[in-house]
Parts: C-alpha cells; structure tokens; sequence
C-alpha cells in the first residue's frame, strides 16, 4: 500500500470503516446507490460522504453524488479523488444478518446452560 493510503487510514479509519478502495482499475464495481467516500488528492480532506446517483459506465470520467453533509449533489472526477465504496445493505441481507444473530444467541444460551 502506497504511503499517502496509508496516510488516508491513519487519519480517517473512523470515518472509512467497512469501505473498499478502488481504483481505475476496479471500477466496474460501481453500482447506483453504494456509500461513497472521497478524498482530495491534493490536500489530502475528505469532501464528498454521500450516495452514488449516476455515472458514465463507457468511461467513468465523473461520478455524480448525493452529499450528506452540504445536503446538496456533487460532481467529482475519478482523477482528483481518492475513492472507497461501500455497499448498501439489501432487504435479503438484513434478513439474513438477523437469522444469523438469532442462531448465535440459540448456540450461546445452550452453551451456557
């Protein structure tokens, strides 16, 4: 991992937590509706948490976002940003979690009992 990543996880983990870097390289993993975060290449500030809204899937020249914190879209270029993405849970796997979780505390209470 190149220095300025490692830079980028030291000062914003918190805020990263459960996202994935992707590069040029990976963006067919784009999808409509996945959490994005972006970090400015030049000073290193992250400027964009928000909701992917729409993109160019022949060239990925800009991705078009719903800005949480200025409540407003936003415009940003693949080039300038740093960019983690993060999938959004669907009916199917919040479901799933639950069922899970019920198995665990079942597998639990026997253990203790």
């Amino acid at each position: 991992m190149n220095k300025t990543l490692e830079y980028i996880n030291e000062n914003y983990f918190e805020d990263i937590k459960g996202h994935s870097y992707i590069n040029r390289s990976k963006f067919d993993f784009l999808k409509k509706g996945q959490y994005i975060k972006a970090v400015n290449r030049e000073d290193l500030k992250m400027e964009l948490n928000g909701t992917i809204t729409s993109f160019p899937v022949e060239t990925y020249d800009f991705i078009r976002a719903y800005n949480y914190k200025t409540r407003k879209y936003i415009v940003i270029y693949p080039d300038n940003y740093y960019i983690f993405i993060k999938s959004r849970a669907t009916k199917k796997m919040k479901e799933k979690e639950a069922i899970m979780d019920f198995f665990k505390k079942v597998e639990n209470f026997k253990a203790e009992n």
